[in-house]
């Protein structure tokens, strides 16, 4: 529905999805050995019958003094009608079954929200700020422990963290060593059920269609538990047995140019690591510092190249 020019919101109440991802026997392997993969990766069906998804954006236009904003809440909500089924037939029978479509096949059942928030400020006629900031959370409940793999957070990429690849960052101070081999593109294991991400762009014309960003990334994805697999995941507030979140948001600075069409525009940027998620040699009590990129023997894996279509956000 749009109730005004600016303004729209959109219900999908009955869905069903059925996931049936297809393995190889390598991956099977690594699903054996990782059991974090294995409580989320695998055959699922996500069923809603009231609610699956509210959707809701507004745009601003600007104002006298060229200031706009724009917003995006997303709400999902999966498996909450199974599950009462569930609890109420195990009332009525004295049973604890927990409900499965055939062998393997599990209900999942999640709630997921994101929020995506955006300034925009123009600068006279052809350059401009813009600044982003994006949260989102997702909680499993019920008879599911993880939240599905699918529906997990990841950053990185051409409108994320763009000095890091897709799922190449995170979850928390945790360093997948299968990502960090420049040899091994298996990014599997950096996703998250949080996501904080803050992102700022100065925009210019440079000749003709060709114009120009300078931005700044900041951002990272935790989980809410912890997880052996991959220790220092989990987000902390404050920080009394593991460093608080904030020590953990990862900073990216770069360049990106863009080719104006009109109705089209190609965007080529290349974002640099500036802070990581970790301290870069691991030593007792590291400073400030010791999560910045010294620069020191700096090389391809310093930056990430993206191309993309349209603006990043």
């Amino acid at each position: 529905m749009q109730p005004t020019r600016n303004e729209r919101y959109s219900f999908t109440h009955f869905a069903i999805n059925y996931l049936s991802p297809r393995t190889s026997e390598a991956f099977e392997e690594r699903l054996k050995e990782n059991g974090f993969l294995q409580r989320s990766f695998g055959q699922q069906v996500f069923f809603s019958f009231l609610l699956r998804e509210f959707d809701y954006i507004k745009r601003s236009t600007p104002n006298l003094k060229g200031r706009s904003g724009y917003i995006n809440t997303n709400f999902e909500l999966a498996g909450a009608e199974i599950l009462a089924l569930n609890e109420i037939a195990n009332v009525v029978t004295g049973r604890q079954d927990v409900w499965r479509l055939g062998d393997g096949t599990e209900f999942s059942q999640y709630v997921k929200g994101e929020v995506d928030l955006r300034y925009i400020q123009q600068l006279g006629e052809s350059q401009g700020f813009s600044a982003r900031m994006n949260l989102g959370i997702a909680l499993p409940f019920g008879n599911t422990t993880d939240v599905p793999y699918v529906k997990q957070f990841f950053v990185g990429g051409a409108n994320s963290m763009r000095a890091w690849a897709p799922r190449g960052l995170g979850p928390g101070g945790f360093q997948d060593p299968l990502a960090a081999d420049p040899a091994n593109n298996f990014r599997l294991f950096q996703t998250g059920d949080v996501k904080l991400e803050l992102n700022a762009e100065y925009r210019f014309p440079i000749f003709l269609w060709f114009n120009g960003a300078l931005f700044v990334d900041a951002g990272n994805i935790w989980t809410l538990k912890d997880d052996a697999e991959r220790p220092d995941a989990r987000f902390s507030l404050i920080g009394k047995d593991k460093r608080p979140f904030y020590k953990e948001m990862a900073v990216a600075g770069g360049f990106g140019l863009r080719v104006d069409l009109s109705y089209f525009i190609f965007r080529f940027d290349v974002g640099m690591k500036l802070r990581y998620n970790t301290p870069i040699l691991d030593i007792p009590n590291p400073v400030e510092r010791d999560w910045w990129n010294d620069f020191k023997g700096i090389n391809s894996r310093d930056f990430g190249f993206n191309f993309g279509l349209g603006m990043p956000f």
